[in-house]
């Protein structure tokens, strides 16, 4: 089944350290978000190209999901690898679809890079290379650990010069919260809680995102859950 936590982010980490020279890597950014609580980051990578902001989520099934669904699910069966290949799946597991989850990352990084302009953000997504994908994903960049230095460095658009490069690199640097193992643990807290609240409203029938009513719904790729305020609110759920 799924390995989440278990090495993932070292591996990811020993493959960006193998980036050529002209892209600064940052590894388990911690930023302070405006207001109250915190965004954990796994990796931010700068370049001149842009600012890459990595999610890992180090999963072994076939992975099903949108970019705006709320939740993606893994389907795996690791007795039989037959029958997995045949798509017959023993076990699911959902967990929140990380797209999202990276765009509080750049809300954060935006925030704490506010004075230097535009600033292209690339939000990237990587697995494990056993990972599977059935998705439906256009503005985020999904990949697995074998290809993720080639995609980071296909982006090739200049974007910043060398000085800026350095001076982004340097203010997250300082924009970086301590990362105490109290900051870490009050991080976790704080994201299980708000999980666990958006479940409660799901259960019951609630949009998470706007209050509006959760309908079943049929599309192309089967039946899902949709918010009653759609097209404002464009929160979907898989049956």
């Amino acid at each position: 089944r799924r390995y989440e936590g278990r090495g993932g982010g070292k591996r990811t980490s020993s493959i960006l350290s193998r980036l050529p020279e002209c892209y600064y890597v940052l590894d388990n950014v911690m930023l302070m978000r405006e207001g109250s609580g915190s965004s954990q980051i796994d990796h931010v990578v700068v370049s001149r190209y842009g600012v890459f902001v990595i999610e890992t989520k180090n999963y072994t099934g076939k992975i099903y999901g949108s970019e705006n669904a709320e939740y993606w699910t893994e389907y795996f069966n690791w007795y039989s690898r037959s029958r997995f290949r045949r798509g017959l799946h023993s076990q699911s597991y959902k967990f929140y679809n990380p797209i999202r989850q990276n765009h509080g990352h750049i809300r954060a990084l935006r925030n704490v890079l506010k004075h230097y302009g535009n600033i292209p953000y690339y939000s990237v997504i990587v697995f494990s290379d056993e990972a599977e994908f059935k998705l439906v994903v256009d503005d985020a960049i999904i990949t697995t650990w074998r290809h993720l230095r080639r995609d980071i460095m296909r982006v090739s658009e200049v974007a910043l010069d060398d000085n800026q490069v350095y001076a982004i690199y340097q203010t997250i640097q300082g924009a970086r919260a301590i990362g105490t193992k109290e900051e870490v643990k009050s991080h976790v807290s704080s994201a299980k809680a708000t999980q666990a609240i958006k479940a409660d409203q799901i259960r019951s029938g609630i949009c998470p995102h706007c209050g509006g009513k959760l309908l079943l719904r049929h599309g192309p790729y089967g039946r899902f859950y949709g918010c009653s305020n759609y097209p404002r609110c464009k929160f979907k759920l898989n049956s």
